[in-house]
């Protein structure tokens, strides 16, 4: 059975450094993953960590330009792959200088 396509925003294929802090694991675990595409809705990445669906996310990403932004996702789907995992990831709540920068990574 064909699977359907759900995503609202374009995406692109990119490969962008990401800081990822979670309040969720006791003291505040922080790490890194790279984004294996982006849209302006979210993200998919890969990282060597583990994580749960449903989990929340206080996310960086350095953009072009230098620019780093900062936003809260959740974590809406993991896969395993090579020894790492894909987590894919919908932006909560983006402020829209955030969206517009997300927008113009996204066409770049």
């Amino acid at each position: 059975m064909a699977r359907t396509e759900r995503r609202q925003k374009p995406r692109s294929g990119m490969n962008l450094l990401v800081a990822l802090r979670s309040h969720e694991r006791g003291n505040g675990w922080s790490g890194f993953a790279r984004t294996l595409d982006l849209s302006e809705s979210g993200a998919l990445l890969e990282t060597p960590d583990p994580f749960q669906v449903g989990q929340s996310l206080s996310i960086e990403l350095l953009l072009n330009e230098d620019r780093v932004v900062e936003v809260n996702a959740t974590i809406i789907r993991i896969t395993a792959a090579q020894g790492t995992h894909r987590v894919a990831l919908k932006f909560e709540q983006l402020e829209p200088h955030v969206q517009r920068l997300l927008a113009r990574q996204v066409k770049s």
